[in-house]
């Protein structure tokens, strides 16, 4: 009887060896599958290492990163979850699940996650890197450049932390730093494909237009089906007087997303300056035709048709965009314009005269209220308002100032 028991015992004892043996062969054959990219086998060895050690962490967290590759979301977050459950301070699992929550849209639960993966180590300079970046997308740049700069202490070389710093800097309207930043990741050869174009929204917003124009035609090389380096440059090269450049870096975001009603509205603006307004008319129509709502380009239409002295067009035009926007002052003084064009003078002084609540320092309101004024015989106040423009730095006031006031 007593070596039966003896004899029992030791046999159970060999089978959980066997058992635990098993398993690793399991995990270890998965890994070696998952490395070849045969993640079927992979996904059916953790899943079997599983079934024989359902309380052991770590084939669960090898599943959830085979299911996160399929982008099986719900069933990775359960398998890391599962992990993270069964093994104290699991940092993959942790960093892993944070990144199944920022391809569910769920930032707020990637960022806590974050928080216990950096409690439990320190020196992994990707965890701050997207971490910061997780802080960026809830809008605290602030928190997002500490993260960063945490990440350049471990590793100064760190490309993505300086690209991304730089996008935290350009929230902030640093602009200086933020194209410090974007250099310094193309000189540690990040992997990001948007830093030239980035850098040249800093430049642009710096003033520096010849710089941006350099970078956003290396965007353009860079990414040549995304039609915002294209549009980017159109915007930059009508600032420099490049009109006709424009029209072609127009033309070009357009014929990569034929859809997109602001290329044709800049692409408009560009072919009037070019005096092909025809063509300008054309875009406009298009443009609203993609994005009806939009007041802006009602307005800009009717400045057109005034210029065209179509000006019973140039009013519908003007008041549908008001009937979007009320309080748009560019629409109110181009109708104020319009009413001039048509002699309608008291009209016109009561758009210019809302336009100039809306903004009080707005010269060239008080000058053309000033105009109303004086077509309407009413001199005096007609040379208050000069008088105000001049003030206002407006320069054509002082001629009629000394024409008609001095």
């Amino acid at each position: 009887m007593t070596l039966r028991i003896i004899l029992i015992l030791l046999m159970s004892g060999a089978w959980c060896y066997a058992d635990a043996q098993s398993h690793k062969q399991l995990v270890k054959s998965g890994l070696e599958k998952y490395e070849e990219q045969d993640f079927k086998g992979a996904f059916e060895d953790f899943t079997a290492a599983i079934e024989m050690e359902p309380e052991e962490g770590e084939a669960y967290y090898y599943r959830g990163r085979v299911r996160y590759i399929w982008r099986q979301l719900d069933e990775a977050e359960e398998d890391l979850t599962r992990a993270s459950d069964l093994e104290d301070d699991y940092y993959d699992a942790y960093y892993l699940r944070s990144s199944v929550y920022l391809l569910k849209k769920e930032p707020k639960k990637a960022l806590t996650d974050l928080m216990i993966a950096g409690n439990i180590r320190e020196d992994d300079p990707d965890l701050y890197i997207v971490r910061g970046y997780v802080l960026s997308i809830l809008r605290d740049p602030l928190a997002a450049i500490d993260d960063f700069n945490r990440a350049l202490e471990i590793d100064s070389t760190a490309g993505r932390a300086y690209y991304h710093r730089g996008v935290s800097y350009y929230a902030l309207e640093y602009y200086e730093k933020a194209a410090s930043d974007f250099t310094k990741a193309l000189r540690h050869d990040t992997t990001e494909q948007d830093v030239h174009y980035n850098r040249g929204l800093s430049y642009f917003m710096m003033g520096k237009l010849e710089l941006a124009v350099n970078d956003f035609e290396m965007a353009t090389k860079a990414t040549p089906n995304d039609p915002m380096p294209f549009s980017s440059l159109g915007i930059v090269l009508y600032e420099l007087g490049r009109h006709e450049e424009a029209v072609v870096s127009f033309t070009e975001a357009i014929a990569i997303d034929d859809k997109n009603a602001e290329a044709y509205f800049n692409r408009a603006a560009a072919f009037e300056e070019i005096n092909q307004y025809d063509m300008a008319l054309e875009d406009y129509n298009k443009a609203i035709t993609l994005d009806p709502t939009n007041p802006e380009i009602y307005n800009n239409r009717g400045s057109l048709y005034n210029r065209l002295k179509s000006y019973a067009l140039a009013m519908d035009d003007f008041n549908e965009a008001l009937r979007q926007d009320n309080d748009f002052s560019m629409a109110i003084f181009n109708r104020g314009i319009n009413y001039l064009s048509m002699e309608d003078y008291e009209n016109a002084e009561k758009d210019f005269t809302r336009v100039i609540q809306l903004t009080p320092d707005d010269g060239a309101a008080f000058l053309n209220r000033g105009n109303a004024l004086l077509n309407q015989k009413k001199l005096e106040e007609a040379c208050e308002n000069f008088s105000r423009a001049r003030e206002l730095g407006t320069q054509e006031a002082s001629e009629l100032l000394r024409l008609y006031c001095e």
